[in-house]
């Protein structure tokens, strides 16, 4: 009986370098996600005698989910 003929194994795949616009988009992703929150959060001191409890509310879940949105898009895959 002879012996299994030997499977064709896949070559490793190779990481190609990031281009200098490619390390730059993720920095400035991340620094739009801190600015976003750091508004966020200036709004709601500014505005914290707001006598309506939705307004703050609104404003933490979309200032965050933005800035969350924003850090995600930033990371690697």
């Amino acid at each position: 009986m002879a012996p299994p003929a030997p499977k064709d194994e896949p070559l490793p795949a190779v990481a190609a370098k990031p281009s200098a616009a490619g390390r730059a988009i993720p920095i400035l992703l991340k620094l739009s996600a801190l600015l976003t929150a750091a508004v966020t959060a200036g709004y709601l001191v500014v505005h914290m005698g707001t006598t309506d409890i939705w307004v703050p509310l609104g404003v933490i879940a979309i200032g965050l989910a933005l800035s969350l949105i924003q850090w995600r898009l930033s990371e690697p895959f």
